[in-house]
């Protein structure tokens, strides 16, 4: 890949990096927020924390969306790899550029119609309740339609990647997680 592209990857991966810390971190105040919670309970025989609603509301879409991207990029996601590799080694190239194209479109929806809904939602005042009091979701609602065009910019990258390379690629850069 040239050098500007690989620079903007460089600026992009930094941005995927600060959604996976967003999501590390959602899930310690979860943890410490629903135990908090449970001593709570356990102690005075009653909270008024809603671990619950909140969780379900608040931190689990924090949890998903925000490293969504670095999930794609690290190649955590299914693939299809089993199945391109199926074919000859002439249209294995063909049929990965074609999927990441799917792909990019289907994510494109995703993020404009997210888009659309949390608009609507912010119009609407969308909330849920938690002990008798209304909390806002226009702050999470806005994660979804983010994190969906923060994939298909990932799978740009690697459409790029597989025009310009030999061989189908389903990572952008080859990493080593140890997991």
């Amino acid at each position: 890949m040239s050098q500007p592209i690989i620079r903007g990857y460089g600026v992009f991966q930094k941005i995927k990096w600060v959604g996976m810390m967003i999501s590390g971190l959602t899930v310690f105040v979860m943890m410490f927020y629903t135990t908090l919670d449970v001593a709570l309970r356990n102690i005075f025989g009653s909270s008024g924390l809603y671990a619950y609603e909140v969780s379900q509301n608040y931190f689990m879409p924090m949890t998903v969306f925000p490293a969504l991207a670095f999930a794609f990029a690290a190649g955590m996601m299914p693939r299809i790899e089993f199945v391109v590799v199926k074919f000859n080694e002439r249209f294995q190239k063909f049929v990965a550029i074609v999927l990441i194209i799917i792909e990019i479109i289907l994510m494109l929806l995703l993020a404009f119609y997210g888009l659309e809904y949390a608009v609507t939602a912010a119009q609407a005042g969308e909330s849920f309740t938690a002990g008798g009091s209304n909390y806002p979701m226009i702050y999470v609602i806005m994660f979804a339609p983010v994190a969906f065009l923060l994939v298909a910019v990932e799978m740009i990258f690697l459409l790029i990647k597989n025009i310009k390379s030999d061989k189908p690629a389903f990572t952008v850069i080859e990493q080593q997680y140890d997991i």
